[in-house]
C-alpha cells in the first residue's frame, strides 16, 4: 500500500477505495473476506466508498414490471452473493447500502419466479445454474431475516408473482417494520437453499459510518401516497 501511495500520489484511503471496486467484481467468490476487510479498514469513509462501488456495478433495480417479463437476459445478481451476505452482516439494515443491495436481490428473485411461471415443468430457469439459483433464493430470505426494508418500487413486482416465499416476507416483515407494527412472520424464516457461507468478520468502521434511515410517520404517509 505504501508503494502505491508513492507512485500514484494518492492517500491510502483513495487507493483502497479504487481497489474496492475491483475486489467486489461479480466473478469474485468471497470464500474469505480478508481482502475486503483490509481495504475497508484503510478507507476513511467506508460507507461512501461502498456506495460508489455498488454504483459502479449498477447494483439495484435495472428493470421494471414490464421489461422484467420480456427481457431475454438472465437477471443475475450484480455482484457475488457472498458480498451481499457480508453487507448484511456488517451494515445497518436501514442503511442505503443494505437497501440498494436488497433491491438488486429482490429483482433477481422476482425474475426467477416469472421464468418458472413460464416453464412450470422446470425447477430452475433455463440457462441459470443451480448454484446461482440457490444463491439468489438463499440471500433473498436472509435479507428478509435481517429485516432489511424493501423499496416502494418493489410493489410494482408483487402483482406479477404468486410465490408465498416472496410475498409473505414483504407483507409479514417489511411492511410491519415500515409502519411500526408487529412482525407477523416467525423469524428466522426457514431457508432450505444450499449456500456456502463466507467467513465473516464484524467491521465496526462501517457500522460507525452508516447513514441510517428512520421510518417516521411522514415517511409512512409518503409510502402510501406513492403507492396509490
Amino acid at each position: 500500500m505504501n508503494s502505491f501511495q508513492v507512485i500514484r500520489k494518492e492517500s491510502k484511503s483513495d487507493i483502497a477505495s479504487s481497489c474496492l471496486i475491483y475486489a467486489i467484481k461479480p466473478e469474485r467468490n468471497f470464500k474469505k473476506t480478508d481482502l475486503l476487510e483490509f481495504l475497508i479498514n484503510k478507507i476513511d469513509q467506508p460507507s461512501i466508498a461502498l456506495k460508489h462501488a455498488l454504483d459502479h456495478y449498477k447494483v439495484g433495480f435495472k428493470l421494471n414490471y414490464k421489461t422484467i417479463r420480456t427481457t431475454t437476459k438472465i437477471r443475475s445478481l450484480s455482484v457475488h452473493s457472498n458480498f451481499y451476505y457480508w453487507i448484511l452482516k456488517n451494515c445497518d439494515p436501514n442503511s442505503e447500502i443494505s437497501r440498494k443491495c436488497f433491491d438488486d436481490i429482490f429483482e433477481s428473485r422476482i425474475w426467477i419466479d416469472l421464468k418458472l411461471q413460464e416453464t412450470p415443468e422446470r425447477n430452475i430457469p433455463k440457462h441459470l445454474t443451480t448454484s446461482s439459483f440457490n444463491s439468489i433464493c438463499y440471500i433473498y430470505l436472509e435479507f428478509c431475516n435481517g429485516k432489511v426494508p424493501f423499496n416502494q418500487d418493489c410493489m410494482q413486482y408483487l402483482q406479477l408473482v404468486n410465490n408465498n416465499e416472496i410475498i409473505n416476507p414483504i407483507f409479514g416483515i417489511s411492511l410491519p417494520i415500515i409502519f411500526g407494527l408487529e412482525i407477523k412472520e416467525t423469524l428466522p424464516l426457514k431457508n432450505i437453499y444450499e449456500f456456502n457461507l463466507p467467513e465473516i468478520k464484524f467491521n465496526n468502521s462501517i457500522q460507525n459510518n452508516n447513514n441510517k434511515r428512520n421510518f417516521d410517520k411522514l415517511n409512512n404517509h409518503q409510502f402510501i401516497k406513492r403507492n396509490k
